[in-house]
């Protein structure tokens, strides 16, 4: 298996009502101003990784497989928060691990976006990340709200017209996740997602493709049994290769990193 692509996204709708609404990040202005931005980076991506795990415990008490992006709905939500004041802005931070308050805080979202997409278009991997707004139109929402999140996010406003044209605003917003996520995800937003009563439709969406620093022999991927419990198995075609990896053992599981080409992103796979 030469390649992996993979494209996530994340929708956040909210109806009408009051409201108020990595390692290296990219060049600073000075060394100083550079430093504290990839410090408060950091923090954010802990903070991501924190409120991953936090998620993962509470979902894995569903039935079925999981597949999902945190940081896409970290993202989102902290998007949200941007409009958010008083207990709920508060309640917001804490449950993303947020490491500050106000514009700090989106300034380093900011800058660990930048960081991500300044890696994917150096040509080692494909990497992109977006955000979008979907505001009713004619809506008045704060003039410093959509300056926050559309300077650290990347996300302008788009205006549709939910209230009269919902169907259109929906294709409109799939269409556009489409496009983002390069034709993986399609149709994300279902019929009866939207209504006449939405007003604010916040997006992330991820796409990734990139190959294996060690490649895989596809002549040596062969069936074999895979226990999706101790007691049940289920035939599936498992690559194989022999070669030095990042390794943990934790006890109740085991850690296994497999790095992609260009040393800067890994698959990290755990094994109970």
């Amino acid at each position: 298996m030469k390649r992996i692509a993979v494209g996530m996204a994340m929708v956040l709708v909210l109806a009408g009502g009051a409201w108020a609404v990595e390692k290296k990040p990219t060049a600073p202005p000075s060394r100083r101003a550079g430093t504290a931005q990839a410090e408060a980076a950091a923090k954010v991506a802990d903070g991501c990784n924190r409120f991953a795990f936090d998620l993962y415990a509470h979902l894995l008490r569903q039935e079925g497989n999981l597949f999902l992006s945190p940081y896409s709905i970290s993202t989102a939500l902290a998007m949200t928060s941007a409009g958010a004041r008083g207990q709920t802005a508060e309640q917001m931070a804490k449950v993303l691990y947020l490491p500050a308050s106000g514009a700090a805080v989106h300034a380093a979202y900011g800058a660990l976006q930048n960081d991500l997409n300044a890696a994917g278009a150096k040509g080692a991997f494909d990497l992109v990340v977006a955000n979008r707004l979907w505001g009713q139109k004619g809506y008045e929402f704060l003039s410093d709200f959509l300056a926050l999140v559309e300077k650290n996010y990347g996300a302008g406003l788009e205006q549709v017209d939910f209230a009269r044209a919902t169907e259109a605003a929906r294709q409109t917003i799939n269409a556009w996740i489409e496009k983002q996520t390069r034709d993986k995800i399609k149709d994300l937003l279902k019929p009866g997602i939207l209504d006449a009563m939405t007003r604010l439709v916040l997006t992330n969406a991820i796409y990734f493709k990139g190959k294996w620093a060690s490649e895989f022999d596809k002549k040596l991927t062969r069936d074999e049994d895979f226990f999706v419990t101790p007691e049940k198995k289920v035939a599936a075609p498992l690559m194989r290769q022999t070669k030095h990896f990042g390794y943990f053992d934790g006890g109740e599981f085991q850690a296994l990193e497999l790095p992609y080409q260009g040393d800067r992103l890994a698959m990290v796979v755990l094994l109970p």
